[in-house]
């Protein structure tokens, strides 16, 4: 009896341990310290278990005594509760892990969107660097301030829609300061953007300081928002100083505005 007994509880351990611990666990580290301790309750549990029932069989007196079936209800409880422990012991470490694995990789997805996200600004403000530097762009855009012929005006509108057409941005513009001459593409701009107090004060801020910055993002009256690049357009005479600026705005997506914001 007693060997048969072992046999079954040593069978079913091996089993069913072996099979929680490859559920539950996938990290090789902590499957060989779960092996180790169950290996150590397996153990206890069966010399607990082992005394108990030999100590039965053997004693004249534990034969007489009624009380001790208690005993072995109890050597029984202790195995229990020990596979109880080892069990927790394990989920509690599975937990850990999952927690610890969600969390990296939530970390590491959001450094490489941050990464994206920070490209694709230097490519933009790229743009509007290389820009500020277009030939045909200045020079129909002086003409055009000196004759206001159309055909002047439609170069400036030709090199603005290049930019549009190229889906990197939504609008351009060329600006001056104080209200002076502008020219958008789209013409249809809403007045609302073109007033946006961002963008006039970056028209300023950019004829002080001489180079490209990112403006926004900001949201209009509607909810809408955007984002824009604001370069000098460098005059046809290089000893003259910049009095007109390069828009290039993008429409963003709503999501994108908190994910841009400083």
């Amino acid at each position: 009896t007693v060997v048969l007994l072992y046999a079954v509880f040593a069978s079913l351990w091996i089993l069913l341990s072996d099979r929680v611990v490859s559920w539950l666990l996938q990290d090789p580290a902590q499957m060989v310290l779960a092996s180790t301790l169950k290996g150590w309750l397996f153990v206890a549990c069966t010399s607990i278990l082992l005394y108990l029932l030999l100590f039965r069989l053997t004693s004249p007196a534990a034969r007489e005594d009624k009380h001790k079936p208690r005993t072995l209800w109890l050597g029984v409880a202790l195995v229990v509760l020990g596979s109880a422990l080892l069990t927790a012991l394990i989920i509690a470490n599975h937990y850990r892990a999952e927690k610890q694995g969600a969390h990296d990789q939530l970390r590491t997805i959001a450094t490489a969107k941050a990464q994206q996200i920070d490209i694709w600004l230097s490519e933009r403000h790229a743009n509007a660097d290389l820009m500020r530097t277009s030939l045909g762009l200045r020079q129909h855009w002086e003409g055009w301030r000196q004759s206001r012929l159309p055909s002047q005006l439609a170069g400036v509108e030709e090199r603005l829609q290049q930019y549009v057409l190229s889906g990197n941005f939504s609008r351009a513009a060329v600006l001056t300061a104080s209200g002076g001459p502008a020219i958008w593409y789209p013409r249809d701009t809403a007045s609302e953007l073109k007033q946006a107090a961002a963008l006039q004060s970056a028209v300023q801020q950019t004829l002080t300081r001489q180079h490209t910055q990112r403006v926004g993002p900001w949201s209009d009256t509607q909810g809408r928002s955007y984002l824009a690049f604001v370069a000098p357009l460098n005059p046809l005479a290089p000893e003259r100083q910049p009095d007109a600026v390069v828009v290039l705005l993008i429409d963003l997506p709503a999501h994108f505005h908190s994910a841009l914001a400083d």
